[in-house]
């Protein structure tokens, strides 16, 4: 079943998040993630709505944690921390691919 991670991030530096996704994204396909969308959020509904959001798709919540977890995102997660303020970055499985599954 896949999963998602979804971050609630401030973008401070001006070229913060391009240089973040260039690179995250490399680490991301190797763990056979991806990214479903990446940028600034536009409210609907609600007070708090994030500047910016990510959201990735990976092929299972282990296959997420692994990512997580890894050296090369640690570093990678550096260029995140000196450039935005990440208020929240949350794992969360997907729904099963058919309704019978539920």
């Amino acid at each position: 079943m896949p999963a998602y991670a979804v971050a609630k991030v401030l973008w401070e530096e001006p070229y913060g998040p391009e240089d973040y996704l260039k690179r995250v994204q490399g680490s991301l396909n190797r763990v056979g993630g991806k990214y479903l969308a990446f940028g600034r959020a536009t409210q609907v509904e609600g007070s708090a709505v994030p500047q910016h959001l990510a959201l990735a798709e990976f092929p299972s919540l282990e296959a997420a944690k692994e990512f997580f977890e890894s050296k090369e995102y640690t570093e990678l997660s550096n260029i995140r921390m000196y450039s935005a303020r990440t208020d929240w970055l949350v794992l969360v499985d997907g729904l099963p691919s058919t309704a019978s599954d539920f």
